[in-house]
């Protein structure tokens, strides 16, 4: 998933992850555990804090949440990260699911006639205007962030010469087969309940399987309630978590 959103800066400590964005998403301004990271856990947060407060950002980690095995076979998990940023009084935020799913298994419905899905490899200016950040136009970090994966689609569907909904495909590759990731899908308040979302969903597909990707992944808030019950209905299903650390802003 890290390879699907590439953040603008990227540092490892050990087999963490220390990404930056200027702020555009916590998946590209936060920390990602994926292993050990070479120093004692206090010593790795330190570390955290330092990245961040030299880039003015406020420092954050990525903590897994439900996984089946420790984070790696030296007994660091979740868990225990969790416990250490907790007695320094980093704060949780935006808990989110990650759901998985066949490839195979993602279709649309009909389009209602004058629609269409287009697929580009760079999302043009119709595709912008509609996808929004926290509610706002996009940065120009964040054109960055998005056009930042080599291997990547953006989907829109298309209605009279109005974009209506858009979406965003990229593919990894991995040593059990290559992987979609599904983000940044947006409709138009307008136009939901007309399947324009599984519509986009389909549509990348498609690009992905073609691309060599069998299995797809996506990131949703957990209290989304509305979109974790669309993306189930087309086949997804939860396969584990994460939510945000957070330090407290300096005083």
């Amino acid at each position: 998933m890290a390879q699907g959103w590439r953040a603008l800066e990227v540092e490892h400590l050990g087999g963490w992850l220390l990404r930056a964005a200027a702020g555009f998403t916590g998946r590209g301004n936060s920390a990602l555990p994926l292993g050990d990271p070479g120093v004692p856990l206090p010593a790795a947060v330190d570390a955290v804090e330092a990245f961040y407060a030299a880039r003015g950002l406020v420092p954050q980690v990525a903590v897994p949440r439900g996984l089946a095995a420790p984070i790696c076979a030296d007994g660091l998990d979740g868990g225990a990260l969790d416990a250490l940023l907790a007695a320094r009084g980093w704060s949780v935020h935006t808990e989110t699911a990650v759901m998985t799913a066949p490839v195979s298994a993602l279709a649309a419905g009909p389009l209602l006639p004058g629609a269409e899905v287009v697929v580009s490899a760079d999302p043009d200016e119709d595709w912008q205007a509609v996808y929004r950040y926290r509610g706002q136009v996009l940065p120009p970090e964040g054109l960055a962030v998005l056009t930042a994966s080599p291997v990547r689609a953006f989907a829109a569907v298309r209605e009279g010469g109005r974009t209506l909904a858009v979406a965003r495909g990229t593919t990894t590759p991995f040593p059990t087969g290559a992987w979609l990731g599904i983000t940044s899908v947006e409709v138009l308040p307008e136009a939901r309940r007309r399947g324009l979302a599984r519509a986009l969903l389909a549509a990348l597909a498609d690009w992905g399987r073609a691309s060599g990707a069998s299995s797809a992944y996506l990131q949703v808030t957990w209290d989304n309630a509305a979109a974790r019950a669309l993306y189930a209905s087309t086949g997804f299903t939860d396969h584990h978590g994460y939510a945000y650390r957070r330090a407290a802003p300096p005083a």
